[in-house]
């Protein structure tokens, strides 16, 4: 067994902190404003934007590549390896909590175990990407979200009474998932002649199919593929507008409320905007996998329309969950909301149709759906009744004829002579 010793475990941290070439230099440049700030308040403010601008977008991304390589076996015994993601967690807590103590007015207990919570999340996510770019991506709003309002699961005065303690509770959970699965991360050796193996909470907008349920859902999803990790991304897609409008008004009222009045039209198009265009991709992104796909598929070419079909109403089943929420949270007196909630449906099926048509058409799909979904999505979910009737009664028969002649297209397809992203090449 290993015996751990406490002068070489921090030895190996101050190694971690100072991994990047100019680490000295920002750290020399943190402490200034850090030391500052006991003379003025304000200079802990610019000490914690800097720290959590440097360390989670270049030094930690860079220390969870190095201790979940294979160097990491050489440099760090297994004690290390386990100990040190949680000595990073402590050290950036005690740096950045008297900035957030001095500019949140909270207890010095309850500032550090929720700033120890949130970094906690933080590392897990870094380190389950192996510090790949897509990580600092996911953690940009975190991060905000912790330096700005760090007791934001705290603001649920929009929910109902029941429900008001389960943003808590579900962040204290997380927290604790995160300090049982960090150890198990940060241990993971990539050794040669033994292949790595897919986590579930591993996130990439694109990625290399692995490991998928099916060989087809790979080929479509890559490793998104699995139903809880589409319905996680589905939902962060569609929560993103919502955040993004209720930081902006955070910003000017120092307040936090979830889908608040700014009586901006281009954050209000966002709202059900930036779904779609997510949907629209996933869409023409699988689609324009078959080039080189379609001879694994576990169907004829006659058959790959029905294929395509099955598993994009699937996928439809599941976006359908969080997007019907959204609508429910956006508009929660509504009376029209069950007739609302099929006008969104039905546009969103309107548009899968469109482009199972038009296949790899980019061009042509985004522009009519974004022309017509900019000009009256946000009015019609508000509209009368006799108007979103003929609105979805509308669309449904679109939808009818589209798939109609999408089923005849896709019957004479020719994808032998289809040339792939790389030169010429055919399948």
């Amino acid at each position: 067994m290993t015996t751990l010793k406490f002068p070489p475990l921090f030895t190996q941290l101050s190694r971690m902190l100072t991994l990047l070439e100019m680490s000295v230099g920002w750290w020399y440049f943190i402490a200034f404003f850090w030391i500052l700030g006991f003379v003025n308040n304000a200079s802990l403010y610019v000490a914690n934007v800097v720290l959590f601008l440097y360390y989670y977008l270049r030094l930690l991304p860079a220390i969870a590549a190095l201790i979940t390589s294979s160097y990491g076996r050489l440099l760090l015994s297994k004690a290390q390896t386990t100990l040190l993601p949680f000595l990073l967690v402590s050290v950036i807590t005690l740096l950045c909590s008297p900035g957030v103590v001095q500019y949140t007015a909270l207890p010095y207990p309850e500032a550090l175990l929720t700033l120890f919570c949130s970094h906690l999340l933080l590392h897990t996510i870094v380190f389950a990407d192996k510090g790949r770019s897509s990580a600092s991506g996911l953690v940009i709003f975190p991060v905000w979200l912790v330096m700005f309002n760090p007791q934001w699961f705290l603001q649920t005065s929009w929910l109902v009474p029941v429900a008001q303690p389960l943003p808590m509770i579900l962040f204290y959970t997380l927290s604790l998932i995160a300090a049982v699965y960090l150890p198990k991360l940060s241990g993971q050796r990539r050794s040669t002649g033994r292949q790595q193996s897919e986590h579930l909470w591993r996130f990439r907008w694109r990625a290399i199919p692995k490991f998928q349920p099916t060989l087809a859902a790979s080929y479509l999803f890559q490793c998104n593929a699995r139903p809880l990790v589409r319905l996680l991304v589905f939902s962060a897609v569609c929560a993103a507008a919502p955040l993004l409008q209720s930081a902006v008004y955070y910003w000017f009222n120092s307040s936090w409320q979830w889908f608040p009045v700014l009586d901006w039209k281009v954050l209000n198009e966002l709202l059900f905007l930036v779904p779609l265009i997510y949907w629209l991709y996933t869409i023409d992104s699988a689609t324009g996998r078959t080039k080189a796909a379609w001879l694994y598929l576990p169907v004829s070419r006659q058959q790959l329309f029905y294929f395509y079909e099955r598993h994009f109403l699937s996928q439809l089943v599941i976006f359908s969950l969080p997007v019907l929420l959204l609508l429910y949270f956006w508009q929660p007196q509504n009376p029209l909301l069950l007739l609302s909630s099929g006008l969104l449906l039905s546009k969103l099926l309107f548009i899968t149709y469109l482009l199972l048509c038009f296949p790899n058409n980019t061009k042509t799909g985004f522009t009519l759906t974004f022309l017509y979904y900019s000009t009256s999505a946000y009015q019609l979910f508000s509209a009368s009744q006799s108007v979103q009737l003929y609105s979805l009664l509308s669309l449904l028969f679109a939808t009818l004829l589209l798939r109609h002649f999408a089923a005849k297209r896709w019957k004479i397809r020719d994808y032998s002579h289809k040339a792939t992203n790389i030169r010429r090449r055919h399948v």
